[in-house]
């Protein structure tokens, strides 16, 4: 008979190791509630690393909402955060994209956001200068992409369609993805024939 290390009970389905301490077996309910505690201690340091942040409890969810500078007056982006098992649900607003994803992928979620409101649109001068090194047909290989919806992979590789006037750059890439890079935050290098 195996028993639950926190709240004593009899385990009659699986077993699980609490992450806290591996000697430790533990029932469903509290592995979840461990992991729970571990994941908001995350989140909450995320909250203390960015100065744009602003974590608020609102019944059952997190909201975390992400400003457009320190000052925290112009919202960039609001996430509701829910638990859901050993995974997170995160709800993206105003885009009303939902995401399941695990604590590491949000830390990256909360790096791309940022890093997407600082890149600025560039003048004309300098989509001039984007399409004389970005031609079409250049080859590109992907390094990584900093896009939270759906993120061509790292190490695909394709070519340059056209440059539009707003700087981005569009691609054909091997894979059948038409995603655009975005020079100055998107990863990326020229490949040499």
């Amino acid at each position: 008979m195996n028993v639950c290390s926190k709240c004593k009970n009899e385990i009659t389905g699986d077993i699980y190791i609490s992450k806290l301490n591996k000697t430790k077996i533990l029932c469903k309910n509290c592995y979840y509630a461990e992991t729970f505690c571990i994941t908001m201690s995350k989140i909450m340091q995320i909250d203390k690393k960015y100065k744009n942040i602003n974590l608020k409890i609102y019944k059952e969810k997190l909201i975390l909402e992400i400003y457009q500078d320190n000052k925290q007056k112009d919202l960039n982006k609001k996430l509701e955060i829910e638990k859901q098992q050993d995974k997170l649900k995160v709800v993206l607003l105003p885009d009303k994209i939902t995401k399941i994803i695990d604590i590491k992928d949000f830390e990256e979620l909360i790096y791309i956001i940022n890093n997407q409101k600082q890149v600025g649109i560039p003048n004309q001068k300098e989509v001039k200068l984007l399409r004389q090194k970005y031609k079409p047909g250049t080859r590109i290989e992907l390094i990584k992409m900093y896009d939270y919806i759906n993120p061509v992979s790292s190490g695909t590789i394709g070519s340059v369609d056209f440059i539009d006037d707003i700087g981005n750059i569009h691609m054909k890439w091997e894979n059948g993805s038409r995603l655009s890079l975005i020079a100055g935050l998107d990863e990326f290098r020229i490949l040499e024939d």
